[in-house]
């Protein structure tokens, strides 16, 4: 699943303020791909008196598990953003705690769904500032000034390694275990989500990607920033899945 954002706004830089006067540009495309035959992403975004809000998860478990966990937890995340009180940031974490104790009931009353788990990453624009909450391996890509940044840390086991001086980043993409989580959500009653609680600056022509493993871990992040620069988001998103 791509979710894709891009923000134009009046050329101030950084920008400020209730953001009445700023230009969003998104879209969303999702594909199964050449391997299953189920699409275990989902991925939704919503514009209301808080912003746009996009929200990622890649679902796993057996069966039709992987699909329900990540629907409950993008139908969830949303609703509860929405309904939260406080800080953008704070309303952010809580909406992935929720969808968190959501799947995790889930699976706790249905054999069939005992297994079942899903990465869950959110993105809030809202009063000229980004807000971002995160559990797993899907990712968020910020595109600023034609360069492309990671904004968001895999939790797995490789990413482990690297930061431990194991293995290095390159070694890290060809990795037989690359895959293994160390946090999702569902899995557990609790779970621990990171991100940006004070929110960072939204900056005039920013670009902002989020995006499963399905995108991240076959492409190269030159070649996904190449993607997304050279067309608008609805052409970006179908160009990435082709490619």
């Amino acid at each position: 699943m791509w979710n894709f954002f891009k923000r134009r706004a009046e050329p101030q830089n950084p920008i400020h303020g209730n953001g009445e006067n700023w230009h969003f540009s998104a879209a969303l495309l999702s594909d199964t791909g050449r391997q299953r035959t189920i699409n275990e992403d989902a991925g939704r975004f919503v514009r209301d008196k808080k912003g746009l809000l996009g929200v990622v998860a890649d679902g796993m478990g057996g069966h039709q598990a992987g699909e329900v966990a990540s629907l409950t937890a993008v139908d969830v995340a949303c609703r509860a953003y929405q309904a939260g009180n406080g800080s953008p940031g704070r309303c952010l974490s809580n909406a992935l705690i929720a969808a968190n104790r959501a799947v995790h009931e889930l699976a706790s009353g249905d054999e069939q769904l005992a297994d079942m788990g899903t990465t869950c990453t959110a993105l809030a624009l809202c009063g000229g500032f980004a807000y971002l909450a995160h559990v797993g391996d899907s990712r968020v890509y910020l595109i600023r000034n034609g360069d492309i940044y990671q904004m968001t840390e895999d939790h797995t086991l490789v990413m482990d390694l690297v930061r431990k001086g194991t293995i290095t980043a390159k070694e890290a993409r060809e990795h037989p275990e690359r895959n293994v989580l160390q946090r999702a959500l569902g899995r557990h009653a609790s779970v621990e989500v990171s991100g940006w609680l004070e929110g960072t600056p939204l900056r005039y022509g920013d670009l902002y990607l989020l995006c499963s493993d399905g995108l991240c871990g076959v492409l190269s992040d030159d070649t996904i920033r190449k993607a997304a620069l050279a067309n608008d988001p609805t052409t970006a998103c179908a160009e990435l899945i082709e490619l």
